[in-house]
Parts: C-alpha cells; structure tokens; sequence
C-alpha cells in the first residue's frame, strides 16, 4: 500500500512536516509512516539485530505527539526505524520499500557544493521514477574561511621578494 513518509529529525521541523505530511495522507487516503534514520557505525551490523539502540524517552514523547497530532487526520501511523551508512541511499531504498509517494525529508549540508548538489538533484530524479515526490528542508552549510582573517597587507616601499 502506498503512504507518506516523515523523516524524524529536530522537533520543530518534524512538527511542521508531520502536519504536512498527515494532511497529504489523509487526503489521498494513503498511509502516514514515521522514520527513525539511525547511522551505524559499523557497517557490518546492518542487518544484525546487535547493536540496535531503543528508542530514548526523549524520542518516544516526541513520537507520541506525532502520533496524536496525525489521530487528529484520521490517521493510525506506524514508526519505521532504519539503519544506514549512506544517507542519500537510505533514503532512496526507505521510499522503495515502504512504496511511498511523498517523502518529507531534511537533506543535511554538504561540504563540497556542486557534488551536494548534484546528489541532491540525483536523489530528487531517483525517488520521481518510483514515484515519490520529495519534499525538504536543506540545511544551510557552514562558511568555510579559507583565507586569513584579516588578509595582510601588501608590503610597502622599494622591498623585492
């Protein structure tokens, strides 16, 4: 069946696209699926039910809100928690196999801007083929200060270098 997924992330933004997101799912009448992104750091356990955290107390009152605000839709969702290395493909496979049509997601800053943005633009192309509209919060990149603050200057008088 199709749904709608909600990637949890930092309260006010899940808030924001939990109402979004629940509004869509009810009125499409698809499903409403929370997920829970967890990064492992050991590749090898994917898979492995060792090394699986619980969810925190913090987590579940805040998975609890989300649960009532989406009642108020009409809506019985359900948590999916999924671990992964790669970022951008969890995403990808998370929209595959939970068969989603809209995916609410924060898309972390990159270092490197053009291959940010070329992933980005990738993931966008990837999810509209399976037929998942991508709807994010791109997080704004820290400056990098690649030059001396302040820049120095030019020496003065008839010195040669």
């Amino acid at each position: 069946m199709a749904c709608v997924v909600v990637q949890l992330t930092d309260q006010l933004t899940t808030l924001a696209n939990v109402h979004l997101a629940a509004a869509l799912a009810s009125s499409t009448q698809n499903e409403l699926i929370f997920l829970d992104l967890r990064r492992v750091l050991n590749p090898h356990l994917l898979g492995a039910t060792m090394g699986h955290e619980h969810l925190e107390d913090e987590t579940y009152d805040q998975w609890e809100t989300y649960q009532q605000i989406a009642q108020t839709y009409g809506l019985n969702p359900k948590l999916q928690v999924m671990y992964y290395e790669c970022y951008f493909e969890a995403l990808l496979q998370a929209s595959e196999a939970l068969q989603a049509v809209a995916l609410f997601a924060v898309i972390p800053a990159g270092r490197f801007g053009l291959w940010h943005d070329f992933r980005v633009w990738r993931l966008e192309r990837q999810l509209k083929a399976n037929g998942c509209r991508l709807s994010t919060d791109y997080r704004e990149a820290a400056l990098v200060n690649w030059l001396p603050n302040p820049i120095p200057a030019p020496l003065s008088g008839n010195s040669t270098i």
